[in-house]
Parts: structure tokens; sequence; C-alpha cells
């Protein structure tokens, strides 16, 4: 047998045990998505994906100083990366006064990423 049917052979089978190990999984008791505290801490994980990829963006235009189209686009987005992780970070603080709030801006923020940049788009008029 040459080494890589063994190999697709033995992934095969690790797939299959791990498949049987998911399906043996049980509901967690005492998790409810409409308590304020992993709301809370729902948009702090968005926050700081957001952050990361801020920290990623600052990388993307100090590597390509050189380019001014690309450091023209990713100073433009910019705004709209700081003012969704601030939403992020509001609407998790507001999950104690209400839980429907940051239900909305969770929806919200991605629609707004949707939308077309106008800057952008007449450019490429």
């Amino acid at each position: 047998m040459s080494t890589s049917r063994l190999e697709a052979f033995s992934d095969g089978v690790i797939a299959i045990i791990v498949t049987i190990m998911v399906l043996q999984l049980t509901h967690p008791v005492g998790r409810n998505p409409r308590t304020p505290f992993p709301v809370s801490l729902y948009g702090f994980n968005f926050a700081m994906c957001g952050f990361a990829f801020w920290l990623l963006r600052i990388e993307l235009v100090r590597q390509h100083q050189h380019d001014p189209e690309m450091s023209e686009y990713h100073s433009r987005v910019q705004t709209k990366n700081l003012f969704s992780g601030f939403l992020y970070l509001t609407a998790g603080g507001l999950a104690h006064v209400s839980i429907y709030i940051p239900y909305f801006v969770y929806v919200l923020i991605p629609a707004m990423y949707f939308l077309p940049e106008r800057k952008l788009a007449d450019e490429q008029r």
C-alpha cells in the first residue's frame, strides 16, 4: 500500500471517528440566548474581531505605502471599521437594558457593509 493511499485511509477513519463524536454531543443545560451576559459577550467578541481586522488594515497600509490608491481606500473604510467596533461594544453594554437592542445592532452592522461606498462606486463609473 502506497503512502498516499494509507494517508487517505487514515483521513477517512479520523473523519468517521470525529463524526461519531460530534453526533454524541448533547445540548448544554442552562444556556439561554436571551440573557444579557452571553449577548454582551457576543458583542465583545465581534468588537475584538474588528480590532484584529483594524490591526491587519494598519499593516496593509504600512506594507503598501508606495501604492497611493490602496492607502486611500484603506483610510476611507477605516471610519466604518472603527464605528462598527464602537457599535458592537455599545450594543453589548446595552444588553443589560434591553435584550433586543443588541440583536438589532448585530444585524444592522453587517448590513452596513453590504452597502457600497459612494466614493468608490463613483470612482469606478
